[in-house]
């Protein structure tokens, strides 16, 4: 199973500079609002959709009810149209690497992109490195390249023709086409497994059909997780929604979350603890059970499909929810990375996520290698400006850059120095 294990990328959004990203099984990103958290987790799915053989451009924008902005300026650093993005993609098999880098420009009297780089390798052997000569345009006959080789000759190859982000091997001559289809085969692999669940959640409907379909994903805004609970509870013996059920009275205040039936229709409903004959529906509980929905739907149906690979990517699974909660999440997170292959890439705003983590490596029931954490740094004069946060075997921190959830030591300062002005008088 082929698996995404490093991103890069340069002049993509608040990114002027070059900036790479490791993935650990467990991946953390952390930072100010509006530093770049939100641009990198999401790079995955535009790698995703300009690789898929179904891309009409490299940098596909809308797609899926993704929305990236209204055009190529919208995604550039400064939204200077005549820079180039250039985005980078690591897969790996645990014993081959295929490396991926485009470089994407744009055309505005024609509001056209085109690459003006294109290069694969596998292990370290390049397979295609291709640069466009500035003869040509992306209309008409097309651009241009020359064939960079990795003795630096350059050799004609005519006009080559490309899918989104991959070139079609059939554009070449010689022995390397099989090798080329194999390399794109892998990066294929490795970003088509794919989920992501973004910050801003749907609740479920008072009352839903029931689905007459399996539901294998809670979807792009978890409006799937309440059918797939009916799902797993009309096909599967309910095994999902009894541990989605437990992870409520386990972690909200005892709450169980239950279906009811009405006809063809069903409803999502809790019972409160004091009371279980109560059924309280989901849409008149507290903001934050809804949302943590289908953060906890899809961890349990990645374990009842057996799902074992691909890459999990959610946007604050925290949110509405009581800090106390937070940790919890994290151990679900911790809980896959021992089952399974998945990958998981987290943005977070939550000092206690990160505590939590922190307190299993020093348990022991985590390694530091397992985990990567980020600080995505929003001063735009900082290099890099995605600096990983080291940890020790111990849960220690290793080089905290400055100002990390420094929050509450600044209030607890200001407060004894409040109480010190006011003793003295």
């Amino acid at each position: 199973m082929w698996h995404l294990s490093r991103l890069s990328f340069e002049n993509y959004r608040t990114f002027q500079r070059a900036e790479e990203l490791f993935l650990a099984p467990l991946t953390v990103l952390i930072g100010r609002n509006s530093s770049g958290k939100s641009a990198i987790s999401r790079l995955p799915l535009l790698l995703r959709r300009g690789t898929s053989p179904d891309a009409q451009a490299p940098l596909e924008l809308e797609f899926d009810g993704h929305d990236f902005g209204a055009s190529f300026v919208d995604v550039v650093n400064n939204r200077v149209p005549t820079r180039t993005i250039t985005l980078g993609a690591t897969v790996s098999d645990g014993q081959a690497t295929v490396d991926l880098r485009v470089g994407v420009g744009y055309w505005s009297e024609f509001q056209l992109q085109a690459l003006r780089e294109f290069r694969i390798e596998a292990n370290g052997e390049t397979l295609v490195d291709l640069e466009w000569n500035g003869q040509g345009d992306p209309v008409g006959d097309g651009l241009q390249y020359r064939h960079r080789t990795p003795e630096g000759l350059d050799l004609p190859v005519g006009v080559p023709q490309f899918t989104g982000m991959l070139i079609e091997p059939a554009a070449l001559l010689g022995n390397l086409p099989d090798r080329i289809r194999a390399a794109i085969g892998s990066v294929r692999d490795a970003l088509g497994s794919l989920v992501y669940l973004g910050p801003f959640r749907d609740a479920p409907g008072r009352e839903m059909r029931l689905p007459e379909a399996s539901v294998r994903d809670v979807g792009l805004r978890g409006g799937q997780a309440a059918r797939a609970l009916a799902s797993d509870w009309l096909r599967q013996g309910a095994t999902v929604l009894g541990r989605v059920g437990k992870f409520y009275r386990d972690h909200l205040g005892g709450w169980e979350l239950d279906l009811e039936r009405q006809g063809q229709s069903f409803s999502v409903v809790l019972h409160p603890p004091n009371d279980p004959s109560v059924a309280v529906n989901l849409r008149d509980a507290g903001v934050g059970l809804s949302q943590v929905l289908p953060v906890v739907v899809q961890h349990e149906l990645d374990r009842a499909t057996h799902r074992t690979g691909g890459l999990d990517i959610v946007e604050q699974p925290e949110l509405h929810l009581h800090p106390g909660v937070h940790g919890d999440l994290a151990d679900l997170y911790i809980e896959a990375v021992h089952r399974s292959a998945i990958r998981f890439l987290i943005e977070t705003h939550s000092e206690n996520f990160i505590l939590r983590i922190r307190r299993r490596i020093a348990e022991r029931s985590l390694r530091p290698a397992d985990v990567a954490i980020y600080w995505i740094n929003d001063d735009a004069g900082a290099t890099p400006r995605v600096q990983r946060i080291g940890l020790d075997e111990h849960g220690g921190i290793d080089g905290w850059p400055k100002g990390v959830f420094a929050e509450d030591l600044d209030e607890v300062r200001a407060i004894r120095a409040a109480q010190r002005a006011i003793r003295g008088t």
